[in-house]
């Protein structure tokens, strides 16, 4: 009678007392117990949760049996257990889980040891799980995740079986699917573990990452194929061997700006050892990576990203709410406990790459963009005195990069750098130019070479610049720049015969000095470099066109000379090729003279031509007039005779400007010298120059520091808003 009623009986007891147990209701559709081959079956079974009329677990059918003859010798074999499509749903608050109470209630509550005589003798055949389905919610931060599809199969696990294999595969709801095997010594706790896994989709840790990063979403599949070992009562002692790739990874910041991303990531592992410092890999490749980095006057793109978690003293739900939290005290545990100082890697490749930099912190913005992009090395060994990577890149639509880098694996801060850069756009750089010189540029295509070293933090760098056919815009006023160069001139005077300008700008410094900044450094070299040359034209023009230094700073004239005479022909024939080679540039030719020492030097002559009563028609008698000595008794006769004088206080030269008149002579010293600008101007336009290169006038600064003793020509080189003078050099 027993064994006909045993089923329903002990179904009405479970479910009649399954609270008062267990904490929780259980019911079954079905209960099935055979005592005789020891087959137990239940259908429909339901575990509600505590005080809830929700499902914690189900199941459609639970089936297990026992081999009952054996029970008579005190072993336990049980052939199979066998769940079929159970579904449970587990929930994380913290550090409390929807199962920590019956956790709390069936713990073993004495931590004294039980003796027993002789073991016990058991065995389970087979574990299957089938189609089941796990659903897991964390309320803080809130996130789910759901496993479909999941079979588990344990066989053979025993009492004197040491290892156990575990079996399984299944699907995530949000995208990928896992098949691995789990082997687990339970005496050692030791363990291998093999997965598969295939496009598993990440995006489940976007709500992980937002206690770290302020980003607005994350992409991407993962898949690995790993081998990996280690012991659980060693958990930072692992070794692992095989593949794992990143498909369609990006990251896009909390203004929906992509900030990291690659088309696919792939790692090849030949051995990771933490224990034995050992970290091999057959490969490591990025395809398409892509970032954008901005700067900003308060910080970069990448610091707004950050946050930190909130603070708690519960150390314990920081580390069960945020895998991520756990992932980074593990890798700490790691770091802390290994020193990575052995490392190797036969290839590391970057394909295709893009880099985007953006400045912000110029009056314009700055955008430039690295494109196809790519890096290699051959082999990256920490053992080796050097590591060696080739680098080349497409820079913004037009340049192209091409160099090599070495580093000490030893010293990071050991390296050397050999880059060439070609047809570079000069205007791209105009944010730069515009906020350092106030000067944009309007043409140009430059080449650079670099070569760098730093060793012991000592910096030599050797720089050459050539631009080409290079045009410097006008400054801009509404700028205030932070040097204050005179860029269109320092242009128009580098520039050779065909446009270009070639520059070596050497770059020596510690790293070590907080004044150090290299990009820094190469704008001051390049700003003394064009201060140099637009502070001191005269001597670069005179290297580059003959002749000497004095020649290009001021022409030369005698006193009441109005005619180019041959040497100062030759002089303006050098001014005549400097303007014909160097387009930008223009003149000005400014006349200043001792107007009362000209005016005194005319009255003597216009006196001795009427003592000699001749004119000055012809050049022998030009050559009379003045062989006669302005102190000869006979002429001073004459001079005091015509202004019926014989003072001995009053000088030649005042008694000769009284006798022409001094009012005559500023009109006719007026007239000598627009002669003179109209001989200078008649015999450059001879010379076929253009009369809008040249500008020729005389100073109306009475205080001119270039008055002397005899009139002469000023040389002003210009070039748009910006000139060099003769002064210039003598300040």
């Amino acid at each position: 009678m027993l064994v006909v009623f045993i089923s329903p009986v002990v179904k009405w007891a479970v479910e009649k007392h399954s609270v008062e147990y267990t904490g929780r209701q259980i019911n079954m559709d079905k209960l099935v117990i055979n005592l005789f081959n020891g087959n137990i079956r239940v259908n429909g079974l339901k575990i509600y949760e505590a005080k809830s009329s929700k499902v914690f677990f189900q199941c459609n059918e639970l089936y297990g049996n026992i081999v009952v003859h054996k029970l008579l010798s005190s072993q336990y074999e049980i052939p199979e257990i066998r769940l079929d499509h159970p579904v449970i749903n587990i929930i994380e608050k913290g550090n409390r889980f929807n199962f920590s109470d019956l956790i709390d209630r069936f713990s073993t509550k004495s931590s004294l040891p039980v003796k027993q005589d002789k073991p016990i003798i058991w065995k389970i055949n087979s574990v299957d799980i089938i189609s089941a389905t796990i659903s897991y919610v964390n309320t803080s931060p809130y996130n789910s995740v759901k496993l479909e599809r999941c079979n588990i199969n344990i066989p053979g696990i025993s009492w004197d079986n040491k290892v156990y294999s575990i079996n399984t595969d299944f699907a995530f709801a949000s995208g990928g699917t896992v098949k691995g095997r789990v082997l687990f010594n339970k005496n050692s706790w030791v363990y291998n573990i093999m997965a598969d896994i295939k496009q598993f989709d990440i995006k489940p840790f976007y709500t992980y990452l937002k206690d770290y990063l302020k980003v607005n979403s994350l992409d991407g599949f993962i898949s690995t194929h790993l081998n990996i070992n280690g012991n659980m009562h060693k958990a930072t002692e692992i070794a692992a061997s095989g593949n794992i790739t990143v498909d369609k990874f990006s990251m896009v910041d909390n203004v929906n700006d992509k900030l990291v991303a690659v088309d696919k990531m792939s790692i090849q592992i030949d051995s990771l050892n933490t224990e034995k410092n050992i970290y091999r890999f057959a490969s490591i490749s990025l395809l398409k990576p892509y970032i954008k980095f901005e700067m900003y006057k308060d910080g970069y793109n990448f610091n707004r990203l950050t946050t930190s978690p909130a603070a708690t003293t519960d150390t314990s739900k920081v580390v069960y709410s945020n895998m991520f939290l756990m992932v980074a005290d593990y890798v700490q545990n790691i770091v802390g406990n290994y020193v990575v100082s052995s490392y190797n890697a036969d290839k590391f490749t970057v394909n295709d790459g893009t880099f985007i930099f953006i400045d912000y912190t110029l009056y314009d913005k700055f955008k430039y963009k690295f494109e196809a992009l790519n890096i290699l090395s051959d082999r990256i060994n920490s053992n080796s005195t050097k590591i060696y990577f080739d680098v080349s890149s497409t820079l913004n639509r037009t340049g192209q990069m091409k160099g090599n880098m070495s580093i000490n694996p030893k010293d990071l801060k050991d390296f050397s750098m050999d880059c060439t850069v070609k047809n570079i756009t000069v205007s791209d750089f105009n944010p730069y130019s515009k906020y350092y010189v106030a000067t944009p540029f309007l043409n140009g295509k430059a080449d650079y070479t670099n070569k760098t070293t730093v060793v012991k933090r000592q910096l030599t760098s050797d720089n050459l610049l050539l631009v080409q056919k290079i045009i410097a815009g006008k400054k801009d006023k509404t700028f205030k720049p932070q040097y204050n160069m005179p860029v269109r001139l320092a242009v128009a005077l580098l520039r050779d015969v065909h446009g270009n300008i070639k520059l070596d700008i050497p770059v020596t410094g510690s790293l070590d000095d907080p004044k150090f900044k290299w990009g820094k450094v190469i704008w001051q070299v390049l700003g003394n470099m064009m201060v140099k040359a637009a502070t001191a034209p005269f001597r670069l023009l005179a290297g580059v066109f003959g002749g000497k230094e004095e020649d290009y700073k001021e022409v030369d004239f005698n006193y009441l000379q109005t005619a180019v005479d041959e040497n100062q022909q030759k002089q303006l024939d050098k001014l005549v090729k400097m303007l014909k080679d160097k387009l930008d540039l223009k003149l000005e030719l400014i006349q200043v003279s001792s107007r009362g020492d000209e005016a005194e030097a005319l009255a003597i002559y216009q006196t001795k031509k009427k003592y000699l009563g001749i004119a000055d028609s012809t050049n022998e008698q030009k050559q009379q007039i003045n062989a006669i000595n302005m102190n000869d008794s006979l002429f001073t006769k004459y001079v005091d005779s015509s202004l019926q004088t014989n003072s001995g206080f009053e000088s030649v030269q005042e008694k000769c400007k009284r006798l022409i008149g001094k009012e005559n002579l500023k009109a006719s010293i007026g007239i000598i010298m627009q002669k003179r600008i109209d001989a200078v101007a008649a015999y450059l336009t001879q010379q076929q120059v253009s009369k809008d290169r040249v500008k020729i006038y005389s100073t109306d600064k009475l205080n001119d520091p270039n008055l002397g003793n005899a009139p002469k020509f000023v040389i002003n080189v210009t070039a748009g808003d910006d000139a060099a003078t003769a002064t210039t050099d003598k300040k």
